[in-house]
This record gives C-alpha cells, sequence and structure tokens, in this order.
C-alpha cells in the first residue's frame, strides 16, 4: 500500500510538458535514457515502459520494483532550462543598431565585421 501512495503520485506529475534534465536509467542490465524533472520520476517512466511493454494490468507493482533497485547512471541538465543572461543580450543589441544605422540594413560582410569589433569593444565605445 506504501509503494501503490509514491507510485500513484510520480504518475500524477507524468503529464508535465518540459522536463529539467535527461537521465540515463539502468535497470535489469539494460540502459534507458529519459527525460524527467527528478530521478525517481525518470525511474517511474522506466518502469512504465517496461510494463508496457510485458503487457501489465497493474503497473504498480512493477514500477515499484523499479524504484527500488534501478539506479541512475548519469543526467545532463537540459539546455533549454538555463537562465538568459541580459547583460549580453542589451550588448548585442547596442551593436546591431549601431551597425545598421551606419551599413544599413542589408547584411554585409563590412557590416559583420563592424559588430565583432563593437562587441569587442575596439569601437563605437561611447556611441549608444
Amino acid at each position: 500500500m506504501k509503494y501503490d501512495l509514491l507510485v500513484s503520485s510520480y504518475l500524477d506529475k507524468l503529464g508535465k510538458p518540459r522536463y529539467k534534465s535527461s537521465y540515463i536509467v539502468s535497470y535489469d542490465r539494460k540502459q534507458y535514457h529519459v527525460n524527467a524533472n527528478s530521478a525517481k520520476q525518470a525511474m517511474a517512466f522506466v518502469g512504465r515502459k517496461i510494463a508496457e511493454k510485458m503487457n501489465y494490468k497493474n503497473p504498480a507493482m512493477i514500477i515499484s520494483k523499479v524504484l527500488q533497485n534501478a539506479k541512475v547512471v548519469e543526467e545532463k541538465p537540459n539546455p533549454e532550462t538555463k537562465p538568459i543572461v541580459n547583460e549580453e543580450k542589451a550588448k548585442r543589441d547596442r551593436c546591431l543598431r549601431r551597425a545598421d544605422s551606419v551599413y544599413g540594413k542589408k547584411t554585409s560582410a563590412y557590416k559583420s565585421g563592424a559588430v565583432v569589433k563593437c562587441r569587442q569593444g575596439k569601437i563605437w565605445k561611447k556611441s549608444k
């Protein structure tokens, strides 16, 4: 009964569209690549996959076994969840605006070179 409550709480979380990390979970000499918000949720995903393959009527038993015996081999954070640095974005906008005003809206090698020099701080230091 204790494991059924634990498993049902993890199954409620399975519907989230974005996941924080990707995990490699090893269970029964096999490795599974899973995207999830936590390690336990990743193991619950693996248990659900195994239960679907074996056509079990009650997947909670398999999921509880996987939660007990599986191990997380590797965790990689997804790049989508990293915060955006506002300082770099503002610097980029200023350099592109200045290059647009000098060289026009059309793309050119001179314009891209000027943007690079501006980002390095070699030209247009005082202009905004």
